[in-house]
């Protein structure tokens, strides 16, 4: 994604509120993408995070017992 798809796609959700702050634009931008690059980073981990539990041993034990049982409503108090 170039810059200026970048800058246009995300005016509504993050330059207005950091230009709010008083930044000026070229800084406003540069903070902007390395939000973007952080945001990207961390779900990412949480991807890998949530992969490697799924595939965990634990985790499938965890289903196995679990399967058999269902949710129910607690009874009506009136």
């Amino acid at each position: 994604m170039d810059i200026y798809t970048y800058t246009y796609v995300y005016i509504p959700h993050t330059m207005v509120p950091l230009k709010s702050l008083s930044l000026d634009s070229q800084r406003a931008k540069s903070l902007a993408l390395k939000l973007h690059a952080h945001s990207v980073h961390y779900a990412h981990k949480l991807v890998q995070i949530k992969g490697s539990l799924i595939h965990s041993p634990h985790f499938q034990t965890y289903q196995k017992r679990s399967a058999g049982l269902s949710a129910c409503n607690p009874p009506d108090p009136h």
